[in-house]
């Protein structure tokens, strides 16, 4: 139905098929907004913590000094035990170790020149370029349903949910972009 009515035009019946995807999605499927802020850390989310952090705010209301240091101490406590329980380390030495491994000077090796033409190298076939359904299905049924988007737009928990559906307009895209 979409490649007859883009005349064969791959960007025309991309762009079709992932109008009407969107389309389906925005009629049926729930959305849920979230705020987020930016002092809200990943231990903050612990409800203990949020218990200790609402105990201190009412013993600054009292303005009673013994309680305001008990109330400061559990808030600790609560943070680091929330810290300890989200399996990762948060402390920045930690982190700068990590990321300062992108930033090492390594000498970069001269570009590899390209093959040159000859009779021994394989050329690829048309059969060789063409996809079929199941690869295609496969595929999508692998997606990492938590990764982000694509330049697309497309969730993965939709690809992977909607493989039957999606696997044979996805595979003819593919070949005839191949093509």
């Amino acid at each position: 139905m979409f490649r007859t009515a883009a005349n064969n035009n791959v960007e025309e019946y991309t762009s079709a098929v992932l109008g009407y995807i969107k389309f389906c999605m925005d009629n049926a499927v729930p959305t849920k907004s979230v705020c987020s802020y930016p002092n809200n850390n990943p231990w903050v989310r612990n409800s203990a913590v949020k218990a200790a952090l609402k105990e201190r705010h009412t013993a600054c209301k009292s303005k009673d000094p013994t309680e305001i240091k008990k109330t400061k101490y559990a808030v600790r406590k609560a943070i680091k035990a929330g810290r300890d329980n989200t399996g990762t380390s948060w402390r920045p030495s930690s982190l700068n170790i990590f990321y300062s491994r992108f930033e090492v000077n390594t000498p970069t090796s001269a570009a590899p020149e390209a093959p040159t033409p000859s009779s021994n190298v394989l050329s690829p076939t048309a059969d060789a370029l063409r996809l079929n359904t199941g690869e295609v299905s496969k595929i999508l049924r692998r997606t990492d349903t938590r990764k982000a988007t694509g330049p697309d737009g497309l969730p993965g928990r939709v690809l992977k949910a909607c493989t039957s559906q999606l696997a044979p307009v996805l595979t003819d895209i593919f070949n005839l972009s191949l093509t």
